[in-house]
C-alpha cells in the first residue's frame, strides 16, 4: 500500500515540476530545451537512488545485489564493457 501512495505522490511532484519548467520557459528564465527535460531528469535520478537503496545495502560488494549482480556480470563493474 505504501508503494501505491509513494507512486501517487511522486506523480504529483513530477507534474509539479512539469508546470513549474514550463513556465519557466514561457517567461524566458530558462532556455526551453532545458526546462522541458529537467522534470525527467529529477525524477530519474529519484528513481534511480530509490532502486539503487531498495536494491539491498550501500555498502554491499557487487555480486550480492540485483543491480549490482547484473552489472558485475555485464562486465561494466570491472570496465569490462560487457560481455
Amino acid at each position: 500500500m505504501l508503494g501505491i501512495v509513494l507512486s501517487i505522490v511522486l506523480l504529483f511532484i513530477y507534474y509539479g515540476i512539469v508546470a513549474l519548467a514550463g513556465a519557466s520557459a514561457a517567461t524566458d528564465r530558462s532556455l526551453p530545451y532545458v526546462a522541458s527535460g529537467l522534470p525527467n531528469i529529477v525524477v530519474g535520478a529519484v528513481g534511480g537512488i530509490l532502486i539503487w537503496h531498495e536494491d539491498g545495502d550501500s555498502l554491499a560488494p557487487a555480486g550480492e545485489c540485483g543491480v549490482r549482480r547484473a552489472l558485475a556480470d555485464a562486465g561494466v563493474a570491472a570496465g569490462r564493457g560487457g560481455r
